[in-house]
């Protein structure tokens, strides 16, 4: 067992899209999102990052969160590189007076292209990635990228220009062929990839089809996205890597997550960035529930 490994693997590993793609939940038993070493950043729309720390109570997610969190700025390419814009001047301008904005600011974690590739593929990524091309190569950028015909030569592209892609899946797997396909075709490429927002879960479930033609269905786990990443990266054939994303024991899952090497789990995350979710705290409690992360007490519910 390696404490460490498990560590690298699942720091920063959650980035939150409730506030994307549940942006006006009311729900009344609202609790504070309680820090976690495995949430990496919380996204924002971009044409409404600027309004976001004034928005109302009752529009913000069920899970508040910390806005001391990194902030992903998703959105399509032009609204995505004035908000980054509008950020940086915002800072510029308090640099030399730490007001109480300033303090709540969060930092910038990247920038997140919204889907919109599958139409038309590489021109469509090659645009996207000419509007960006003011923004710093110190800013992380991804773009969304549907496993469809010619998304090979669309990675190929946005890998070329220094970026990395979001897979984009949804709820429904396309298939773990197709997806060990994607990664191993991000790891050969050395691209950075992350996922989109679906319904993950951090092992994968025992089929309920028994079809055994029936490919898509419900999404691999993290856990076992992670074990595939690990046999892309030390050279395992496509079904190899499909294999770890049918598995289905969670015991054995998690004792193969924890024998992963220091080296091989570094060189996982240096290429997988993440996994975007619909709400954090049942994602970092299902992961804590398996002993992966640490217990953190979680402050007092809120009252309306």
């Amino acid at each position: 067992m390696s404490p460490a490994s498990t560590s690298v693997l699942l720091g920063a590993l959650l980035e939150d899209f409730s506030q994307v793609t549940r942006p006006n939940s009311k729900i009344s038993g609202r609790r504070p999102h309680t820090p976690s070493p495995a949430v990496a950043c919380r996204a924002v729309k971009a044409d409404t990052y600027r309004d976001l720390d004034r928005a109302p109570v009752s529009a913000k997610p069920d899970t508040v969160p910390d806005p001391a969190t990194p902030v992903l700025i998703h959105g399509a390419a032009p609204a995505a590189l004035a908000a980054w814009k509008s950020a940086m001047a915002a800072d510029k301008a308090s640099d030399e007076q730490l007001d109480d904005d300033r303090l709540r600011r969060a930092r910038i974690y990247g920038i997140d292209i919204v889907r919109g590739l599958g139409r038309r593929g590489a021109e469509a990524a090659h645009s996207s990635l000419g509007m960006l091309a003011e923004l710093p190569r110190a800013v992380p950028v991804s773009v969304g990228l549907t496993l469809g015909d010619g998304w090979r030569d669309t990675m190929a592209l946005i890998r070329a220009r220094g970026r990395g892609v979001r897979f984009h899946v949804n709820s429904d797997s396309p298939g773990q062929r197709r997806m060990a396909d994607a990664i191993r075709a991000a790891v050969a490429e050395g691209c950075a990839f992350s996922w989109s927002c679906g319904h993950w879960q951090p092992v994968t479930e025992p089929p309920q089809d028994t079809d055994p033609v029936a490919e898509a269905g419900s999404l691999p786990g993290i856990l076992n996205i992670l074990l595939a990443t690990a046999q892309a990266v030390r050279g395992a054939d496509s079904g190899a890597v499909a294999a770890e994303l049918g598995r289905t024991d969670t015991v054995d899952v998690v004792d193969a997550v924890q024998e992963l090497s220091p080296l091989i789990a570094r060189r996982v995350r240096r290429l997988l960035r993440g996994f975007a979710v619909y709400r954090i705290a049942p994602a970092v409690d299902a992961l804590t529930d398996l002993g992966l992360l640490p217990k953190i007490v979680t402050p007092m519910a809120l009252t309306p």
